[in-house]
């Protein structure tokens, strides 16, 4: 990783512990996530460097994201990071806390 975006490490870690605060559809605050702070911090870094290209470039590039459980199994060779779904789609990307927003859907 270039030395530019290593120094957006704990602005990742402030904006995991910032969705952690909103409530979902239903008004409810899910638990800290505590010990997996981390990784919703490197599931968010994910979805933003994908997020670059295509504002970077200008065009109408897209990027997508799977919101199917079976794709986060360990043995899914498309996984490669080895996100888990509860950690980078329920937590990160905020699934149910559309409103929130930190990123166009």
């Amino acid at each position: 990783m270039n030395s530019y975006l290593a120094k957006l490490t704990p602005y990742y870690l402030q904006l995991a512990e910032e969705i952690g605060q909103v409530p979902d559809s239903d008004g409810v605050v899910k638990r800290s996530a505590g010990k997996l702070l981390p990784d919703v911090a490197k599931s968010i870094e994910h979805f933003v460097i994908e997020a670059l290209p295509p504002l970077i470039e200008g065009r109408m590039l897209t990027t997508g994201v799977s919101l199917d459980k079976n794709h986060y199994n360990s043995t899914n060779p498309y996984n490669i990071e080895g996100f888990k779904y509860n950690t980078h789609i329920l937590r990160a990307f905020a699934y149910d806390r559309l409103s929130f927003r930190y990123l166009q859907v």
